[in-house]
């Protein structure tokens, strides 16, 4: 793949070569290579063009508005977000490319640094704003709060794109720890499968049920000098707590999952294109 790409580049520049003789290095030239390999979904090397001709065109806003896209669609974000603002700071980012600084923070860095950037930012009409706000709310994990700013948001066509993703959020069944605790502490196994993981509940159940069983055969027989019934006993307890902390792992696993999910949904959601 890379040596068809350096074919494809050569006969690019083979190509111009008649055209523009010892011009083949100018701006014009170097913009119209790099918006070649722009419509050819080469965005990294797009992006590394445009940012050699935002240097040596003192900071051109249309050559900065490529870079900035080209970045952003190689998905190369931390890197955006370090290269506009070291050339800019981040209190001067333009607003022709805010939305791309904007998003390749919120992807980055999500949270309050995103958040107080957003808020400040004189770039944004009320509508986009709130977007961006929510959009950094669900990248955070700040679920709860970005449902509560979707549900406020009535008349906000641009948040209504995460219709979906709050529609999980409000019908998100989490488990109780406590709880899978609870049950797990009065019938082993029972934690477990509260958290739907019924097979482990079951093992944990018939593991724990089996050495209690022997234990107390073994003293039930020769009493508290039963060496089988102290072995067993301990076997016992040992599946015991191993369930207790079994029904802890089943529940924050299955509030993960859950988690994973929305903040993919969010994320799927936020990188659409424009």
């Amino acid at each position: 793949m890379k040596r068809f790409h350096s074919f494809i580049i050569l006969l690019f520049f083979a190509g111009l070569i008649p055209s523009y003789g010892q011009d083949l290095y100018s701006v014009r030239n170097s913009i119209k290579f790099a918006d070649y390999l722009f419509e050819n979904g080469e965005y990294t090397f797009a992006a590394k063009e445009y940012y050699r001709l935002f240097i040596i065109t003192d900071y051109s806003d249309s050559i900065s508005t490529r870079f900035a896209k080209s970045m952003f669609l190689a998905k190369e974000y931390q890197e955006l977000e370090n290269a506009l603002k070291k050339t800019y700071g981040a209190e001067n980012i333009p607003c022709g490319i805010s939305s791309y600084y904007a998003k390749s923070l919120i992807i980055s860095s999500p949270g309050s640094l995103s958040g107080f950037w957003i808020n400040n930012s004189a770039c944004f009409d009320n509508e986009e704003k709130q977007y961006l706000k929510l959009s950094n709310l669900l990248l955070s994990h700040q679920y709860k709060d970005a449902s509560t700013l979707y549900h406020t948001e009535n008349d906000n066509t641009r948040v209504e794109s995460y219709d979906q993703v709050i529609a999980s959020i409000d019908n998100a069944k989490y488990k109780k720890v406590w709880l899978s605790v609870l049950f797990s502490s009065i019938i082993p196994g029972t934690g477990k499968a509260y958290c739907g993981y019924w097979k482990d509940g079951l093992f944990s159940f018939i593991m724990f049920g089996l050495s209690a069983w022997q234990a107390y055969s073994g003293f039930n027989r020769k009493g508290v000098n039963s060496v089988y019934g102290w072995v067993n006993g301990g076997l016992a307890l040992a599946f015991y707590s191993g369930n207790i902390y079994g029904s802890i792992k089943a529940a924050n696993h299955h509030n993960y999952s859950i988690d994973h999910q929305i903040y993919h949904e969010a994320e799927k959601v936020f990188l659409l294109p424009d």
